[in-house]
């Protein structure tokens, strides 16, 4: 149904953006504020599944996994496979000043 009223309204010269900026320009601030936050919703919208399909590194785990992660961490230490945070962060500025 809304799609016939715009077929209607819109003339054949005019783009989708052209359209939308008349109707745009005819509306009271009152009525801008609720387009934008339509518009807003869809940006928000879109921004969050963008944000799903990248790849994170910090996943929520399962139990399970949480604690085999704990397990293969505490076998690295006991095999001396560690570092002291401090030590490391000497080294690591020791790099960056060069």
């Amino acid at each position: 149904m809304a799609i016939n009223l715009i077929a209607e309204l819109k003339p054949a010269e005019l783009s989708n953006l052209d359209f939308t900026y008349d109707l745009l320009s005819s509306l009271t601030d009152d009525e801008l504020e609720a387009v934008q936050a339509v518009a807003i919703a869809f940006l928000k919208k879109d921004r969050q599944t963008k944000l799903q399909d990248m790849y994170t590194p910090f996943q929520a785990k399962t139990e399970d996994q949480l604690i085999s992660r704990i397990d293969h961490s505490l076998e690295q230490i006991k095999s001396g496979k560690y570092q002291d945070a401090e030590e490391f962060e000497k080294e690591l500025f020791t790099e960056i000043e060069l």
